[in-house]
């Protein structure tokens, strides 16, 4: 395999990489919530509304700063675009965390639910419907 041959930029790399660990956190995630049989759709939602969430913004400013070259940030006394740099910024606690959950997914039947979505197995205390 000639690694030499990839001729994409790092911000195309970045964000390539993430929307695998996304599917694969997103994969295993499901095998483990099956596996505890505690899966729902809506976990799927939850997924979509946090790491989905963060992905798109990381795109967004990606995009922002690979749209943006002919700008002059140095007359603001910035060596870099700032796009880019928040981008990568946001992408590196991501790709932590996703990788977090990927190992934490591995081998377990998981019985819980995702942030902002009800426990399947837990009654809900009828002061809070």
């Amino acid at each position: 395999m000639d690694l030499s041959a990839i001729t994409s930029s790092l911000p195309a790399s970045v964000l390539s990489g993430l929307i695998l660990l996304v599917v694969v956190d997103t994969a295993f995630g499901i095998a483990s919530a099956a596996a505890g049989q505690s899966f729902t759709w809506e976990y799927l939602y939850a997924v979509g509304r946090t790491k989905g969430l963060v992905l798109f913004q990381i795109a967004v400013l990606l995009f922002a700063g690979y749209a943006t070259p002919f700008f002059n940030f140095e007359l603001l006394g910035l060596e870099m675009d700032p796009f880019t740099v928040m981008g990568m910024g946001l992408a590196g606690p991501l790709a932590l965390s996703l990788i977090g959950s990927i190992a934490d997914n591995v081998g377990k039947k998981d019985t819980t639910a995702p942030q902002g979505v009800s426990p399947v197995n837990v009654q809900t205390p009828p002061d809070k419907q």
